[in-house]
């Protein structure tokens, strides 16, 4: 959920994500929020024109492990993600 001052948005998380723990959180330049997890890592950003708030980055998408406790976007907007190797 977001306050914007005046009263709290909220947006449904995608059906298919189950319980999750969240272990690291960082920001991307645009607003956008990454969070690490056990499963990869989620990106959220309610402001996306392509629709869906919701995305995620996972090992089909070159991610080298899917558990996530690190993460850092520095100034040129690269992701860096400590990840635990299974």
């Amino acid at each position: 959920e977001r306050h914007d001052g005046q009263g709290w948005q909220t947006w449904a998380t995608p059906a298919d994500l189950g319980e999750i723990s969240v272990l690291a959180i960082a920001q991307e330049s645009t607003g956008a929020l990454l969070l690490g997890t056990q499963a990869g890592i989620l990106r959220f950003d309610p402001e996306n024109p392509a629709g869906s708030a919701w995305g995620s980055f996972e090992m089909a998408e070159g991610l080298p492990g899917e558990d996530v406790f690190l993460l850092f976007v520095d100034s040129a907007d690269r992701i860096w993600a400590g990840v635990r190797y299974s």
